[in-house]
């Protein structure tokens, strides 16, 4: 992780068709956390996508941050 996730943050997956949903849960070795900061290693549930609607390599991130050209 770069930067700081929470539960209700809505992010985008960047891939050839953006798939879009809401942080559901964060856990830390099966453990649930209120919030995930750098370096940490963490499962995200998110809400509303389905693992198979990822591809490998994807980039996840905040819907409103738009990341330099």
């Amino acid at each position: 992780i770069s930067g700081t996730v929470k539960p209700g943050q809505v992010v985008t997956f960047a891939q050839k068709i953006p798939i879009t949903g809401s942080i559901n849960s964060i856990e830390v070795f099966h453990q649930s956390v209120e919030k995930a900061g750098p370096g940490d290693f963490v499962g995200i549930n998110i809400k509303g996508v389905s693992v198979a609607q990822i591809t490998k390599g994807s980039i996840c991130g905040q819907i409103d941050f738009k990341p330099p050209a």
